[in-house]
């Protein structure tokens, strides 16, 4: 289902809410650069570099979404309305919980409230998108990968939520995470493989989406327990077949060229 958008209005001075989902990837790959550093010996600098890049994208891109909202808070409140982009409001609650971690070790206070902030925005956001998408008639054809974020972005908030001693709260989290995506999978692979209106060529790249969500579950769990025991292997081999099928897939995101905010 394709959206129309305005010309300028995904200007890199009026951004949209996905993209923070780019604050994501980069502070998630300083996450994984740091903790290779002490298991693997790689280089730690390479971590702290991301993470202070993701860092700064983030401050910047709150400022300009800061500003977008005063100046135009008609466009972010018909995004916010819009079924197809609602779900993108979740990359910055999520981006938050992950700035919160990747900043922990530094700035523990600032670490805690970001925490904090990002924890109850996404457990608002998710109740008011789950009621929404119950007391209101809801497309099929309005589900896509991305609605994987809100519904998972749950379960990055155990990140920093252990080593900030929210362990109840933390396990809340990734309860209400998991049954939820395994909820909802279904219901996306349904919507992907059996309505004759195709994901569009420009979304394709958020398939991507299926293999971030078991895999931040997978870490999730081992932060929790410690093990690696049987679910663990369970949620991890499904990422793993996940990004298989996404390698598979790889013709539908060459198609949706040129890059766009979707990548």
């Amino acid at each position: 289902m394709e959206t129309l958008t305005r010309p300028g209005e995904h200007a890199p001075t009026n951004p949209p809410a996905i993209a923070f989902s780019s604050v994501m990837g980069i502070c998630g790959l300083g996450l994984s650069w740091r903790a290779a550093g002490q298991v693997l010996a790689a280089p730690r600098v390479i971590g702290e570099w991301l993470i202070a890049v993701g860092v700064l994208l983030f401050i910047a891109l709150s400022a300009l979404y800061g500003i977008k909202t005063v100046r135009d808070p008609n466009t972010v409140v018909a995004e916010f309305r819009d079924p197809t982009s609602a779900s993108n409001f979740a990359c910055i609650t999520v981006a938050v919980v992950i700035v919160a971690a990747a900043i922990l070790p530094r700035a523990p206070s600032a670490s805690l409230f970001l925490w904090v902030s990002g924890t109850g925005g996404q457990l608002v956001l998710f109740l008011t998108l789950m009621g929404r998408w119950i007391a209101q008639p809801t497309e099929i054809l309005h589900a896509t990968p991305a609605w994987l974020v809100p519904i998972v972005g749950n379960v990055t908030a155990t990140l920093a939520g252990v080593p900030l001693g929210f362990h109840e709260t933390s396990w809340f989290l990734l309860a209400v995470g998991l049954v939820s995506w395994i909820a909802f999978l279904p219901l996306l692979l349904h919507r992907l493989i059996f309505c004759e209106d195709k994901l569009p060529q420009r979304l394709a790249p958020s398939l991507a989406i299926f293999v971030a969500s078991p895999a931040v579950g997978c870490l999730s769990w081992l932060q929790l327990t410690g093990r690696v025991d049987t679910v663990y292997r369970f949620i991890l081999f499904t990422a793993l077949f996940f990004g298989l099928l996404v390698l598979r897939l790889w013709q539908l995101a060459v198609r949706a060229l040129p890059v766009s905010v979707a990548w």
